[in-house]
């Protein structure tokens, strides 16, 4: 009789160690359950972040052109959504890293080269700007009529033109870039998407995109052909003016 409570003692330490157990695992269990959820919270927003970044760039790319927006600004916008998409190879599959790599190589060498030719028209302005004070100063200083009196009048007018000329080429450049990368851009939507099991029409998605691509492309040359046809009008009417 005396093995009985000794019995049941032992019963009770395995029952509560069992509770223990499995109290333990519940726990793991639920501890793995919402690293794993945090996991791909994380993904998704860095793929959200991403996506948007895509947009910025598009913008960036093309807000080149206007040399009235600063350099700081559009180096800093440059790098924040550069990072962003960068931040994709932490998460990523082997596919997803490989098509935003292709990604953000062909940006980066579309930005350093409309960058170039934005420091170039950069230098040209100053040219303007010079050569626009200058005949202001001569014109005030000399009559119509004497020797040299135009000459930087003239001057003016040949920067100014190549200024219009240059700018409008620029803005082409940035629009032809822009153009480039939508291929890339389709590539690592696609392989994003397939990552976070978003269903995606892929072969109808490339049809709309080459769609917009095009939209966009027309819209922008119709733009350059409108400022084309106002500057030569302008020169039109300066030159009869002169004459």
């Amino acid at each position: 009789m005396n093995e009985i409570p000794i019995l049941v003692a032992i019963i009770g330490g395995i029952a509560s160690a069992a509770a223990a157990l499995i109290a333990f695992i519940g726990n793991l269990l639920s501890n793995r359950g919402q690293h794993q959820r945090l996991r791909e919270q994380i993904r998704f927003d860095v793929y959200l972040r991403a996506a948007e970044a895509v947009v910025k760039l598009q913008w960036l790319l093309m807000s080149v052109a206007n040399i009235d927006i600063p350099d700081g600004k559009l180096t800093e916008g440059y790098q924040n959504e550069m990072g962003a998409i960068g931040k994709i190879q932490l998460v990523g599959s082997t596919e997803t890293i490989r098509t935003v790599s292709v990604l953000m190589t062909t940006y980066a060498a579309a930005f350093l080269d409309v960058s170039l030719k934005r420091s170039a028209l950069q230098l040209l302005k100053k040219e303007l700007d010079h050569s626009n004070e200058m005949a202001e100063v001569i014109q005030k200083s000399m009559t119509e009529h004497a020797p040299g009196a135009n000459l930087w009048g003239l001057h003016r007018d040949a920067v100014q033109k190549k200024f219009f000329d240059d700018r409008l080429g620029l803005l082409q450049k940035c629009s032809a870039h822009a153009a480039g990368l939508m291929e890339p851009v389709c590539d690592a939507v696609i392989a994003v998407r397939n990552e976070v099991n978003f269903p995606l029409e892929v072969e109808q998605y490339i049809r709309i995109s080459k769609q917009a691509a095009e939209t966009s492309r027309k819209n922008i040359e119709l733009h350059l052909q409108g400022i084309r046809d106002v500057v030569a009008e302008a020169i039109m009417r300066s030159e009869e003016g002169m004459g």
